[in-house]
């Protein structure tokens, strides 16, 4: 060891000498780039010097108590490799074990909390920060260029299963800090997202698609935005929201409500008013009659306009006078509370078979249809009596950039598992929640490998609220 730490002295000062050599010939950030990769040497050095501290520790033992309690007997020297953002090393552990013990296992690696996986907890955090943006291709090349490190992808797939799979574990222990507080409206945001999936048929199969048969498929996000806001006044935008949470969840409807259904509870006792805001599909609606009894319903005021605009180009020019002039009458009809006035001068166009051709009765009726389904959900005169939002702008945005943004990159192909894992994190990370998951997520791990054995101040350095 003492070999070691002056082989680090050394090193360190024959750098200063370096740095100082360089005065006058070389550009600032050519002697930056130099020292950068000799500094990164120069840690795998002192890693592993104090690994090497620790292995004299572990010299010498003739027995050791396993997790379970048990006293195993010594039976070898076994080497594992550990990748640390210097770079890697090997460590030699004391081996305990004997015939008829259902497995052995190495004290050291309790100490040192060695990850199960050969990279470091340090770089898979920085990688998987990188991950919950950028392809693992870029982290791949992000990781070589400034660390020197090749990782293969299949690693960095399997890193983040790991840690996406803990995701759900850190919220329904309740680990994820109290979400910031921003007014007296709580607001439950809902809609869905499709997510481009690997085929179970290898495409080497396909030789050739037949007429409108694509050679991908994609699965529902569902994707929620849990929210508090001031009150809406008058015709002004939505207040912006405040202590925003999102997550996504792959197909699994039931548990994607049931954990929107906590995110929420939460912070109903924070707040005076309920509003649960979406699009026309039945799903949302039917989650909200099941989870969220006492909060009012809102469709989207966008997705309301949009139909108008569908129906007024059944009738009248698309972009002329007329149309706009039609919809904004409408619009304002829509803000009196007039629903049903909307519903009957829709079907007076219908009636008028002079002004359309004879295939739009049938797409204005369904028009009429979907406004006389969400009649009770489009009562806006009321929403703007009682300051509630009436735009789905959060999670419409949320779809975006938490699942679009990330998912449906060029050439992108997804396994349920590993859509989730990225998901997963990518919502705790856009939450704000990823300061507090890490330092949680590595403790977990270490009572998952090690038990009680693992209780050490490192681990849980962090966790502070």
């Amino acid at each position: 060891m003492e070999a070691g730490i002056l082989k680090c002295r050394d090193e360190f000062g024959r750098l200063q000498e370096k740095a100082a050599k360089g005065t006058g010939r070389d550009s600032l950030d050519a002697v930056e780039r130099e020292l950068f990769a000799d500094l990164l040497r120069l840690g795998r050095e002192m890693i592993q010097t104090r690994v090497k501290a620790e292995e004299a520790l572990d010299h010498g033992k003739k027995e050791a108590v396993d997790p379970r309690g048990e006293k195993l007997p010594y039976h070898s020297r076994k080497k594992v490799s550990y990748r640390s953002v210097f770079g890697e090393i090997e460590i030699e552990r004391g081996y305990y074990w004997e015939k008829g013990s259902a497995e052995g296992f190495c004290p050291l690696d309790a100490r040192l909390n060695l990850p199960a996986r050969k990279d470091s907890y340090l770089l898979q955090e920085w990688a998987l920060r990188m991950g919950v943006a950028e392809s693992y291709d870029e982290v791949q090349g992000g990781l070589s260029e400034l660390l020197g490190l090749e990782i293969p992808k299949r690693q960095l797939e399997a890193v983040a299963g790991d840690a996406g799979a803990s995701g759900r574990t850190f919220y329904d222990q309740k680990q994820a800090p109290p979400p910031r507080q921003g007014g007296p409206i709580l607001v439950v945001e809902a809609d869905g997202k499709g997510v481009p999936m690997k085929k179970d048929v290898p495409k080497e199969k396909v030789k050739r698609l037949s007429k409108g048969q694509k050679r991908d498929k994609k699965k529902m996000a569902w994707v929620g935005v849990v929210y508090t806001t001031e009150p809406r006044r008058g015709e002004e935008d939505d207040p912006k929201p405040v202590g925003k949470e999102v997550f996504a969840e792959i197909q699994k409807r039931d548990q994607f409500v049931q954990e929107l259904f906590a995110r929420a509870q939460a912070r109903e006792g924070q707040v005076k008013k309920k509003a649960f805001l979406g699009d026309g599909q039945r799903d949302l609606w039917e989650f909200r009659k099941k989870y969220f009894p006492g909060y009012e319903e809102v469709l989207d005021w966008m997705h309301a306009s949009e139909y108008l605009w569908k129906a007024a180009y059944l009738f009248l020019p698309e972009s002329s006078p007329q149309a706009c002039a039609w919809v904004e009458r409408q619009q304002k009809r829509f803000r009196r509370g007039q629903v049903k006035d909307v519903i009957r001068e829709i079907q007076r166009l219908v009636a008028d078979e002079t002004i359309h051709g004879a295939d739009r009765p049938k797409r204005a009726q369904k028009i009429a249809g979907y406004f006389q389904t969400n009649q009770k959900r489009m009562r806006y005169d009321r929403y703007r009596r009682r300051g509630l939002p009436i735009g789905t702008g959060a999670v419409e945005g949320t779809c975006r950039y938490l699942v679009k943004d990330r998912m449906e990159r060029s050439g992108m192909r997804w396994t349920v598992d590993g859509a989730q894992a990225i998901l997963t994190l990518r919502g705790i990370y856009v939450s704000a929640h990823w300061d507090r998951y890490w330092p949680w997520y590595r403790a977990s791990e270490a009572m998952k490998l090690y038990g009680k054995a693992a209780t050490i101040k490192a681990v849980t350095s962090g966790m502070a609220a």
